[in-house]
C-alpha cells in the first residue's frame, strides 16, 4: 500500500511508514467496507474515486458520459406559430424601413418645392423688368433678357421637372417671341444691306436654337410665327434688292458701281438661287455682272492694261455668267476683229444679226442696228430704236418689270442664250 503522508510505497502490515514515520491506521476488515489503496480512506459503496485523494476505486466500471435527452419535435401549431412571429418582424422591418424611405422623399420633395418657389419668384422679378423693357419698345434689350429668363426656366426644369414652371416658361415664351418678332420687323424697316440680313438672320436663329433648347429640356413651345418669319425674310429681302436694282437702274443716277454692290450683296448673304437663270435677281445679277465686265474691259482697254486678246478670252469665260448678254457678245465681235480673226468674230456677228433680228420681229424690241454691228436698219418700220447699253435685259415684263416697251420675254432670252452658246462654241 501507499502511505497516505508522502505515498511512499510501505507493507501492507506495516504500523508506520518506512519513509516519513507516518503512524499508520490499521485497517478493520467489515462486510462491504472498502478503503482507498492509497490514503487508506474509507469509502462509500459504490464510489467510483477517492473523497479525499481522488484516486480510482479498483473494480469500478469506467465512467461513461450519461445519455443526453432527446428533443421533442416541435409541433405543426407551434412552428405556424414561429413562422408567423418572423413573418410579423419581417413586414414589421419593411414598414420601418419604407416609412423612413418616406419621410425622407417627404422631406427632399418639400425641400425641392421651396427651392423651385425660390426661382420661380427671381425670375418673376427679372420677368418684370424684360417686359416694361418691351412696353417701352427696346425690343433688343427686352429679347435679350427673356432670353435669359428661358434658358434658367430650360435649366430648372430639366432638373426639376415640376409642372408648375410651365406656365411661367410659356408667359416669358410668348413675350420672347413678341420681342424678337418686333426687333427683326425694326430691322427689316431699315435699308437693305447684308449687315442688317445678317442681323436679322442670326437673331431668328439663335430665337430658334433657343426654342429647341427648351423642348430637350422638356419644354414644348409653338415656335411657328419664328419659323415663318425665317421662311420669309429671304424673300422678302430678295424683293429688297430688285427694287433697290429697278430703281437704280431707271434713275439718272445709273451706276455701274452701285449695280454691283447691290448684287455682290445679294450674293453675299445668300438669297440668289442658283440654276435658275430666269429668276427675277438672279436676271438683275447676270445683268450687272456683263455690264460691270463690259465697262471694265472698256477702261483697261483704253489704258492700255489689257490686250485685245485677252480681252476677248475673258468675254467667252464670263459669257454663261453673263447670261450671254448682247453688250458683251457684240464686245467680243470688235475684239476679234482687232486681233485680226476674221472667222471667229464673222460667227459672232451672224449671231449678233440673228438675235438682233429675233427681237425686231419676234419681241417687237427695236435695237440700234449699228450698235448690234447690223450694217443697216432692218425693213421693220420701227419709229424709234433702244440703245444696245439701254437694253434692260433683265426686264421680262413680269411681276418686277420695269418697263413695258424695254425687255424681252423668258423665251426670247432662251432663243439668244442658244444662239451665241452655239456660236462660242464654234470658235
Amino acid at each position: 500500500m501507499r502511505c497516505p503522508n508522502c505515498r511512499s510505497d510501505i507493507p501492507d502490515d506495516a504500523k508506520f511508514c518506512t519513509a516519513c514515520g507516518w503512524k499508520l491506521t490499521p485497517s478493520v476488515p467489515s462486510s462491504g467496507a472498502q478503503f482507498c489503496q492509497a490514503c487508506g480512506s474509507s469509502l462509500e459503496p459504490n464510489t467510483r474515486f477517492c473523497t479525499k485523494c481522488g484516486t480510482p476505486v479498483p473494480g469500478s466500471a469506467d465512467p461513461s458520459p450519461a445519455p443526453r435527452p432527446r428533443r421533442r419535435p416541435l409541433s405543426s401549431a407551434a412552428k405556424f406559430l414561429c413562422a408567423a412571429v418572423c413573418f410579423i418582424l419581417f413586414d414589421l422591418l419593411i414598414l420601418f424601413v419604407v416609412l423612413k424611405d418616406a419621410a425622407d422623399l417627404k422631406h427632399a420633395a418639400a425641400a425641392e418645392i421651396d427651392h423651385v418657389n425660390s426661382q420661380i419668384l427671381s425670375l418673376s422679378e427679372q420677368m418684370k423688368d424684360a417686359e416694361d423693357k418691351l412696353q417701352n419698345n427696346d425690343y433688343t434689350a427686352a429679347s435679350l433678357e427673356l432670353a435669359e429668363i428661358l434658358s434658367a426656366y430650360s435649366d430648372l426644369y430639366a432638373e426639376y421637372p415640376q409642372d408648375i414652371l410651365i406656365p411661367y416658361a410659356d408667359n416669358a415664351y410668348g413675350s420672347y417671341c413678341e420681342s424678337v418678332l418686333k426687333q427683326a420687323a425694326d430691322l427689316e424697316a431699315l435699308p437693305a444691306s447684308a449687315d442688317t440680313y445678317t442681323q436679322i438672320s442670326d437673331l431668328l436663329t439663335d430665337s430658334l436654337s433657343l426654342t429647341e433648347k427648351l423642348a430637350q429640356n422638356g419644354i414644348s413651345e409653338d415656335a411657328s410665327a419664328l419659323q415663318e418669319y425665317q421662311a420669309e425674310i429671304s424673300s422678302s429681302y430678295k424683293e429688297k434688292y430688285i427694287y433697290l436694282f429697278n430703281d437704280l437702274r431707271c434713275s439718272e443716277n445709273w451706276s455701274y458701281d452701285t449695280a454691283r454692290q447691290y448684287m455682290q450683296e445679294a450674293d453675299a448673304i445668300g438669297i440668289i438661287p442658283s440654276g435658275q437663270p430666269d429668276d427675277p435677281l438672279t436676271l438683275r445679277y447676270a445683268y450687272s455682272f456683263a455690264v460691270v465686265t463690259h465697262q471694265e474691259l472698256k477702261t483697261q482697254l483704253h489704258n492700255n492694261s489689257l490686250s485685245y486678246n485677252d480681252a476677248a478670252s475673258r468675254i467667252i469665260s464670263a459669257a454663261k455668267n453673263a447670261d450671254y448678254n448682247p453688250i458683251l457678245m457684240v464686245d467680243l465681235a470688235r475684239y476679234l476683229d482687232a486681233v485680226y480673226d476674221t472667222r471667229k468674230a464673222g460667227l459672232i456677228k451672224d449671231a449678233c444679226r440673228d438675235v438682233y433680228d429675233y427681237l425686231a420681229y419676234s419681241e417687237y424690241i427695236y435695237i440700234n442696228p449699228a450698235d448690234f454691228l447690223v450694217d443697216e436698219k432692218s425693213g421693220n418700220n420701227a419709229s424709234s430704236t433702244i440703245a444696245l447699253e439701254d437694253f434692260y435685259y433683265f426686264n421680262d415684263f413680269d411681276n418686277y418689270s420695269v418697263s413695258n416697251t424695254n425687255g424681252i420675254s423668258s423665251e426670247g432670252r432662251q432663243y439668244i442664250r442658244n444662239t451665241f452658246e452655239n456660236a462660242i462654241n464654234s470658235l
